[in-house]
């Protein structure tokens, strides 16, 4: 039995770490005609505050953030190789595992492929992990792909 993905979601968070899966996605796309889903979460407001370091007010900042988030997607959904498939991009504001799992939910994807950063150890304890978080509460596949490169 031959499985065909329809539909893929891809989270991604503007880093090259978290573009690992993009190779692979393209490649699953390009063989099954699947349309692509670029996912980027932006923070809700309340982690904008503690975070930025923008002289602006806040709910500036969170549209700058967002518009960033789209902006990036957008770069990424033109590059090179996307050519022969069909690419969305979609920001979306809250708790990053909670919202991959709800728009794969909502959008009916067959997959959601996403890079790991592979951090083990008391570094993903503390840290935590999205990909592990998806993967665990997921009902759509979930496909992870580890980063060649390592964090610092």
């Amino acid at each position: 039995m031959a499985i065909q993905y329809g539909k893929i979601l891809v989270p991604l968070d503007g880093s090259e770490l978290g573009e690992a899966a993009l190779a692979h996605v393209m490649y699953l796309a390009l063989l099954s005609g699947a349309d692509v889903t670029l996912l980027c979460v932006v923070p809700t407001i309340e982690n904008v505050v503690g975070t930025s370091q923008m002289p602006i007010p806040i709910d500036i900042q969170w549209d700058v953030l967002r518009a960033q988030a789209h902006q990036y997607l957008t770069g990424v959904a033109r590059r090179s190789g996307w050519e022969a498939s069909k690419v969305h991009v979609v920001v979306e504001t809250g708790n990053v595992a909670e919202i991959i799992l709800a728009v794969a939910a909502r959008e009916h994807m067959d997959l959601i492929a996403m890079s790991t950063h592979g951090r083990s150890g008391i570094r993903r304890w503390v840290l935590g992990s999205v990909a592990e978080k998806v993967l665990h509460a997921a009902s759509t596949p979930v496909l992870l792909i580890r980063s060649a490169l390592i964090a610092g």
